[in-house]
C-alpha cells in the first residue's frame, strides 16, 4: 500500500500526505472508469489534460477541440480544488491557488467561447450552453471554505453577468450551486465537509438524481434564473435570502 511505499523509500507516512496520494488514484481510476463506460454505451469520448490556470494552455486546447470537430455545442465547467483550513491559517498562495483554479478558468473558458464583451464568434458559432458547476458554500458559506466560497460565488456572478451580455444570444449560460453529492469517498466533499453538512440539515444529492437535474436546467431553464441553488438543505427555510431573488412565494 502506500504506506509501505513510503517506508521503503525511507519517508515517514503522513496522514495527510497518504490521504492526497489516495484521492489521486481515486480520481484516475474515476476517470477511466467514467471513459470506459461511454465507449461501452457507443459514445465517442476524450480527455485531454491541461492546467486550466494556465490562460493561454486552457485557450489554446479550446481551440483545438474547435478545430478538429468544427464546433462545440455545449460545455460543463467543473474546475475547482479544496484546501480547507480557518482563514487565520491560510496562505496567501493557497489562498490563490482555491480562488484562481476556479475564477480564471471560468473567464478564459467564456473568452474562448465568444461569451465575453465585444469577442468575435467562433468558428462554428457559440455553444448551446455553458454550465458552471459551483457550490452552496459560495451562497451561503461553510466553515474553513472562505477560498472555495469566495471562488464559487464569484463563478456563479460571472454566470450571470454572462448571461446578460449581447453575446450570449441564444446560449443558455448559468451556475449551478450544488449541495453535496453523494458520490461516496470521491468528489470535492471530503468526509469531514460531508459531516458538517449533515449536522446543518443538507441532504447528499444521489447522483442519478443531479443528472437528471441537470439535464433539465439545460433543456428547459430559463435565461432570466442564470443562478440555481440545487439540494436539499436549510435555505429552503431561508425567507430572507430567498426575498433577496424575488422567490418570496416559494419560501412563504
Amino acid at each position: 500500500g502506500l504506506i509501505a511505499q513510503a517506508r521503503a523509500k525511507g519517508a515517514v507516512p503522513r496522514p495527510a500526505e497518504i490521504e492526497r496520494q489516495w484521492r489521486q488514484i481515486q480520481k484516475v481510476r474515476e476517470i477511466r472508469e467514467t471513459l470506459e463506460s461511454l465507449r461501452a454505451l457507443g459514445a465517442g469520448a476524450e480527455y485531454l489534460r491541461c492546467d486550466v490556470r494556465d490562460r493561454a494552455s486552457f485557450a489554446a486546447l479550446v481551440a483545438d477541440v474547435r478545430a478538429r470537430h468544427g464546433r462545440i455545442d455545449g460545455v460543463l465547467h467543473g474546475a475547482g480544488v479544496i484546501e480547507d483550513k480557518l482563514l487565520a491559517d491560510k496562505t496567501p498562495e493557497s489562498f490563490e491557488t482555491v480562488l484562481r483554479t476556479k475564477t480564471d478558468s471560468a473567464e478564459t473558458l467564456a473568452g474562448a467561447l465568444g461569451l465575453m464583451p465585444a469577442s468575435p464568434v467562433p468558428e462554428g458559432g457559440r455553444p448551446r450552453f455553458v454550465v458552471f458547476f459551483t457550490s452552496v458554500a459560495g451562497r451561503f458559506g461553510n466553515r474553513g471554505q472562505g477560498d472555495y466560497g469566495a471562488a464559487n460565488e464569484s463563478v456563479s456572478k460571472l454566470a450571470r453577468w454572462l448571461q446578460a451580455q449581447p453575446e450570449a444570444g441564444a446560449t443558455r449560460v448559468c451556475a449551478i450551486s450544488w449541495g453535496p453529492w453523494d458520490t461516496g469517498a470521491g468528489g470535492m466533499v471530503s468526509a469531514e465537509i460531508k459531516a458538517q453538512f449533515d449536522a446543518l440539515g443538507i441532504v447528499p444529492i444521489p447522483p442519478e438524481l443531479g443528472v437528471a437535474a441537470l439535464a433539465a436546467e439545460i433543456g428547459w431553464g430559463e435565461a432570466y434564473e442564470p443562478e440555481v441553488v440545487w439540494g436539499q438543505g436549510p435555505w429552503a427555510k431561508d425567507v430572507s435570502r430567498l426575498r433577496e431573488t424575488g422567490l418570496s412565494k416559494a419560501a412563504e
